[in-house]
This record gives C-alpha cells, structure tokens and sequence, in this order.
C-alpha cells in the first residue's frame, strides 16, 4: 500500500510539474 500511495503523489507532482512547464 506505501509503494501505491508513493506512486500517486510522483505521479501527481509530475503532473503538476509538466502543467507548469506548458504554461511557461
């Protein structure tokens, strides 16, 4: 369950990252 939870939170600031990045 901690590798999942891990997972969602990389995923989630990945994707907050790469709409950062498009906007830029």
């Amino acid at each position: 369950m901690a590798e999942r939870f891990l997972f969602n939170m990389i995923e989630k600031l990945i994707g907050k990252l790469g709409s950062m990045a498009i906007e830029k």
